[in-house]
């Protein structure tokens, strides 16, 4: 399998979760809220920390760019931390709101231009829909409330 196939497929599986915690939340609403905050929490964590790489090893981007990147990827870590602290509606909206803020940096920042046009694409689509997954989230959380 060649290395976009692979790319493309791992990160189309990892809207699996997202859905099962979604159902899940419908069945037990505590417990797949929780899954549902947690794994989006892991997600964020692992895109920001692929934000270190991209700018350690990028040479398309000036040092004080490159520097930019790796502040505002543990940023993020720190917000999704406060969102999943928060929990319920406020929770869900800023965490789906970093992957919206995770995504246009990806396709506005110069240190990410290099990029392969399938990853940008594949990660653009898997964004909007965990974005979407998250709004039905907060949706099924604010009608129970």
């Amino acid at each position: 399998m060649n290395r976009q196939k692979l790319v493309t497929i791992l990160g189309s599986l990892g809207v699996i979760p997202f859905l099962v915690a979604l159902v899940f939340a419908i069945v037990r609403p505590e417990a797949g809220f929780k899954a549902f905050m947690l794994y989006s929490m892991a997600i964020l964590c692992f895109l920001a920390g692929s934000w270190w790489s991209s700018a350690l090893v990028t040479r398309d981007a000036d040092e004080k760019a490159r520097m930019t990147i790796v502040v505002l990827s543990n940023v993020v870590v720190l917000l999704a931390l406060v969102f999943v602290y928060l929990g319920n509606a406020p929770g869900l909206l800023g965490l789906g709101a970093l992957y919206l803020a995770l995504m246009i940096g990806e396709r506005k920042l110069e240190v990410f231009a290099s990029q392969p046009e399938y990853y940008r694409i594949m990660r653009s689509m898997v964004s909007v829909v965990v974005v979407l997954l998250h709004v039905s989230c907060w949706l099924l959380v604010s009608a129970r409330l």
